[in-house]
């Protein structure tokens, strides 16, 4: 068998290094799975992107990729060398096109600004094996300007990341101890990094000691730079823009100031931000989020995700979908941050009608449509009623009329020609999901090692229409099939309305039947 080099491709003149025709014996050709392409930090961007003459920069060689591609035609990949590659971002990964890290623990990637969005995603590209970090903005992405239909085609096969580690934290100053002077602060001792300015996070750790005081100060406690004089003082406060905190002149022994940049998104799927044409999708899987007060996953606009083995830690929000987006999350895990699960709202209305008759029971006949029949996946809401109604079952009486059961117990009776309009819901399916210490802080304060306390009711939210179905285990091993059944690992004890109402039914018919006699 031999080897015949391939020099060009779409254009692209390449080192025999990067991609190889395979003859056999026959002389059939047998091109090789992927025309490849290498990144590392002792690469020159002059270079070919041969493994022998790779690529210092990521930029150099994603724009070599989709020139290679020819705009997407092949399949090519962008293979990363271990380093910490600090790159001028934003950088869109093209059509068909794989970045590929050498293992997610060595290859490091952040934005030279971290005010920057990294990557913005195309149809069929797929990331594999990097840590982002250090960036405050947004990780993965559409392109938010819309562009990305419009330059590289209708995203029909939907972005893939895979194994990613994102950690967002970065320190940007420590000091030891410092000096108050009635809300002020200043450098009494070491320290290292530039000095805060306003809108910086501060973390003030360890137990307050000294001549100084800190009115309702709380070991691990976040607060915001409200003013700064670099090189002399700053002044915090509880909330951006809020009244400064109150103290007491003196030093304050046994306190230690970190100011970090906080926040930074992991992946965001907008579905304003591809055509119609469009998946309005990402797939993801094994992705850990160490976003300090940020985000794991965001979806708006009737986005969409199959997610699966995604961790979210010290998130201010781990999974947040609204105006009518959906995902389903398979072993999945939210550890401490704020909240676990958020469902809020619902997406653009998709169709409504009158109702037919007499609806009672939660069965509504429903005809005189505006736009085509109502799908499973939507609530419902009756005019005069505020409330978003969880879709059961949709059974076609004619071409025209449709009889819609709702999952909700509903005791009304409305009368004929009552509106009803249907929107697409905001909706998470989590399966074997794990809540971990949730609502016990954005820091490693809320580990359980360090006292953190957990709040059950910011697990899961759901608001203005939004629906999670989840089933769940948290911290104390308590099982729960949404939040009407649970089952309390500790005392084996099962509670929950909706176990309540089904053993109602089921033990109701055996009581009358005892009565009867």
């Amino acid at each position: 068998m031999a080897v015949k080099p391939l020099n060009s491709v779409g254009g692209y003149t390449v080192g025999t290094d990067i991609i190889t025709d395979v003859i056999d014996s026959a002389g059939t050709l047998l091109r090789t799975s992927a025309y490849t392409l290498y990144v590392a930090t002792n690469g020159n961007d002059a270079n070919e992107g041969g493994i022998n003459s790779p690529f210092l920069t990521i930029e150099a060689g994603l724009a070599a990729a989709y020139t290679l591609s020819s705009s997407g035609v092949h399949s090519v990949s962008v293979h990363v060398a271990p380093g910490t590659y600090v790159e001028n971002m934003p950088l869109t990964i093209t059509p068909n096109v794989a970045l590929m890290g050498d293992n997610v623990r060595s290859v490091h990637v952040q934005p030279s600004n971290p005010a920057d969005d990294m990557f913005y995603l195309t149809n069929g590209c797929y990331i594999w094996g990097i840590t982002v970090q250090q960036y405050t903005s947004t990780a993965f992405s559409y392109n938010p300007d819309g562009s990305t239909c419009a330059t590289y085609g209708s995203v029909y096969v939907s972005p893939y990341i895979q194994n990613v580690t994102s950690y967002t934290t970065i320190p940007v100053l420590h000091m030891s101890s410092a000096t108050s002077t009635t809300g002020q602060f200043s450098a009494s001792s070491i320290q290292t990094g530039p000095w805060p300015e306003v809108g910086d996070k501060v973390l003030i750790t360890g137990q307050l000691s000294g001549t100084a005081t800190i009115t309702d100060y709380f070991p691990e406690t976040i607060y915001y730079v409200i003013a700064t004089t670099p090189g002399e003082n700053f002044t915090l406060s509880e909330t951006l823009g809020g009244p400064a905190i109150t103290t007491t002149s003196g030093t304050t022994v046994g306190l230690t100031f970190n100011y970090y940049v906080f926040g930074g998104l992991c992946v965001k799927i907008d579905g304003d931000q591809v055509n119609a044409y469009s998946t309005k999708a990402m797939i993801l899987g094994f992705i850990t989020i160490l976003n300090q007060n940020g985000t794991g996953l965001y979806l708006l606009n009737a986005g969409y995700s199959q997610a699966v083995n995604i961790y979210t830690l010290y998130c201010n929000v781990g999974v947040l979908v609204e105006s009518g987006s959906f995902i389903t999350l398979n072993a999945c895990d939210c550890g401490v941050g704020n909240y676990g699960l958020i469902a809020d709202g619902v997406g653009a209305l998709q169709t409504s009608g009158s109702t037919v008759g007499t609806s009672t029971a939660g069965t509504f006949v429903v005809n005189s449509l505006t736009d085509g029949q109502p799908f499973v996946n939507t609530v419902m809401q009756v005019a005069g009623d505020p409330t978003y109604y969880t879709i059961d079952t949709i059974i076609p009486v004619n071409a025209l009329t449709y009889t819609v059961v709702i999952q909700q117990i509903y005791n009304e009776t409305i009368p004929p020609g009552t509106t009803v309009s249907f929107y697409t819901r905001s909706s998470i399916i989590a399966s074997a999901h794990t809540f971990e210490y949730v609502g016990a802080g954005v820091t490693y304060a809320g580990l359980p090692q360090y006292g953190g306390i957990p709040i059950e009711a910011n697990e899961v939210i759901m608001t203005n229409g939004g629906v999670v179905t989840f089933t769940s285990t948290d911290q104390k091993g308590n099982f729960k099939v949404g939040q009407g059944f649970v089952i309390n690992q500790a005392t084996g004890t099962i509670t929950g309305n909706d176990f309540y109402q089904s053993l109602f039914a089921q033990m109701t018919p055996f009581i009358l039947a005892l009565g009867s006699n």
